[in-house]
């Protein structure tokens, strides 16, 4: 299986690993990740977060707003290998956002800007690209990203190995995305296979709205 930094730049990997150390340093105080994660950080969250980047290979300029960023795990992660898009990172809970506001000043990202606040709340329409990782179930996630999207925008929405039994277009949670009015199919063609080992990591579905 081909590496999820396969293509970027060394300076963009020398980056994200400075992220990571930053997770690292600010961790106890943040409450970025779970402490188990720690000795696993790049592979299960740095690694898996760059999954994402086939979702927004369509783009050239745009705004991505990441839902419920947390650590910054997928939306900083992809806004240091996609320096040319918008990336607002949604993120309520108020140290974690310090924590956001700080990175992305401290990494020099200037495109990246922190709300601390709802999603729910921000501007309709205001992105080409929706993300979500470990955040909640699909169904309200889509509640959540479609009022956000622009008419032809599209939420990669990461679902975990425990979310398995929803596949796309079949299922009672794919049915009842599908009665919202999405259109869902696989985001990373590479199936699920974990960065760092053959566990199931999850998969990543594109929803956009039906035509």
């Amino acid at each position: 299986m081909a590496s999820a930094i396969d293509g970027l730049s060394a300076d963009t990997v020398q980056q994200l690993r400075r992220f990571a150390e930053l997770v690292v340093e600010r961790n106890r105080a943040h409450n970025l990740v779970s402490r188990k994660d720690i000795d696993r950080l790049w592979e299960r969250h740095v690694l898996d977060s760059l999954r994402a980047l086939p979702g927004l290979a369509h783009l050239t300029s745009g705004t991505v707003v990441d839902i419920g960023s947390g650590g910054g795990f997928p939306g900083l992660v992809l806004a240091i290998a996609r320096p040319e898009l918008a990336f607002l990172l949604a993120e309520r809970m108020a140290k974690k956002a310090r924590f956001l506001s700080y990175a992305a000043h401290t990494l020099g990202l200037g495109h990246v800007s922190v709300e601390d606040r709802d999603a729910a709340t921000l501007a309709a329409g205001c992105a080409d690209v929706v993300t979500a990782r470990a955040v909640t179930d699909p169904d309200s996630l889509w509640a959540l990203a479609q009022p956000l999207l622009k008419a032809d925008g599209a939420a990669l929405l990461f679902m975990g190995a425990d979310t398995g039994a929803w596949q796309p277009a079949s299922g009672a949670q794919a049915t009842a995305l599908e009665e919202r009015g999405a259109v869902i199919s696989t985001a990373d063609a590479s199936a699920a296979q974990g960065p760092a080992s053959g566990k199931l990591s999850g998969q990543i579905f594109s929803v956009t709205r039906s035509t």
